[in-house]
């Protein structure tokens, strides 16, 4: 089957000269190459996530005393105010003495729905 392919300049000269070397043609050659890549099993790549964390890795973790169905909460901004304010002082006490701008985060956006839509001590009734 004829194709066409874009092959590197040098990678191209050293078939030609090993096709040369050896007496056949450009074309055994590439197939000889293409054979052997294809025998080797193909290399797995697992994908990994940057490395963000933030904060003492030795610290306890401020989420641990908290259920699911109270982090749900807060997360969907459900009624919890109590939560709410326990979760950004947590994260904030977490995060004491970390540049988070160096993570590209901005601490004010971070916390700002949670601080915002949460009651202020003085505010309960």
């Amino acid at each position: 089957m004829k194709t066409t392919l874009n092959i590197d300049d040098d990678l191209l000269a050293r078939a030609r000269r090993r096709a040369r070397e050896t007496g056949r043609p450009l074309r055994a050659v590439v197939e000889e190459g293409l054979r052997h890549v294809l025998a080797r099993p193909a290399p797995r790549s697992r994908y990994r996530l940057p490395d963000l964390r933030a904060g003492d890795p030795a610290a306890p973790d401020p989420l641990e005393r908290y259920s699911w169905p109270e982090l749900r909460e807060t997360i969907h901004d459900s009624p919890g105010a109590e939560l709410g304010r326990n979760f950004a002082d947590a994260y904030r006490d977490f995060t004491a003495g970390v540049d988070l701008s160096a993570l590209g985060l901005d601490p004010d956006k971070l916390f700002g729905n949670i601080r915002d839509k949460r009651p202020r001590c003085d505010d309960r009734s």
